[in-house]
């Protein structure tokens, strides 16, 4: 019966984490939306068209690649502090 509930419990985790994921990513396609369709289109010499032009596509796609890559850049940073600060908790600790 423990047993049940505590991989009960692991599930409902494991399912809040992965919401939580889902959402953190939405999170980011909106950002990303948003900024980028600002500078492209509506900063940009945007007519208001039915349909983008070459250079907002253009723009569009340069503009989603370079945050994409910086979101990537600046979570690989902060999971490289966070390793290196619990290395040196744990090298504090044995002291």
């Amino acid at each position: 019966m423990e047993g049940e509930k505590e991989n009960n419990s692991i599930q409902a985790i494991e399912k809040l984490q992965l919401l939580q994921r889902v959402v953190e990513s939405q999170k980011m396609m909106a950002k990303l939306t948003s900024r980028c369709y600002k500078k492209c289109v509506v900063g940009g010499s945007g007519g208001g068209g039915k349909s983008l032009t070459k250079k907002e596509k253009l723009c569009l796609w340069n503009c989603a690649q370079n945050f994409l890559e910086s979101s990537e850049f600046v979570a690989s940073r902060i999971t490289m502090v966070e390793d290196t600060s619990l290395s040196n908790q744990k090298e504090s600790d044995k002291l």
